[in-house]
């Protein structure tokens, strides 16, 4: 009984892929590109004008600037206890778009900023 649990819990750990990963940020002229070692599931939100994405991945806090339409967009992504928090914020409100596909082994998502219309 106890070796079939050993075995059990052996096998799960092979098979299990671990935590997603953030492996590298880019900035665009359109926005941000993000690649993840595989999927990550997310969860988006609009606050006052800024974007906010929770990505349960992990990944290191890192942190810039975009311009979009000549509008200085500031970027951030942060780690904290349920994942990577991804926040965009400008003066004016933001609309942000995103896609993802898996290319190369690799998961890629592109988030195309542009300024909110009133």
């Amino acid at each position: 009984m106890l070796i079939g649990l050993l075995l059990g819990l052996l096998i799960g750990r092979l098979v299990d892929p671990g935590p997603v990963r953030l492996e590298a940020v880019q900035a665009l002229p359109e926005g941000l590109q993000l690649r993840f070692d595989r999927e990550p599931a997310l969860h988006q939100e609009y606050l006052d004008g800024a974007f906010g994405m929770l990505v349960q991945a992990e990944g290191r806090d890192q942190q810039g600037e975009l311009r979009i339409d000549g509008m200085p967009v500031r970027w951030r992504i942060q780690p904290i206890e349920r994942g990577l928090l991804v926040n965009l914020v400008a003066v004016r409100a933001l609309r942000v778009q995103w896609q993802g596909e898996e290319r190369d082994g690799s998961w890629w998502m592109v988030l195309e900023v542009s300024p909110a219309t009133p």
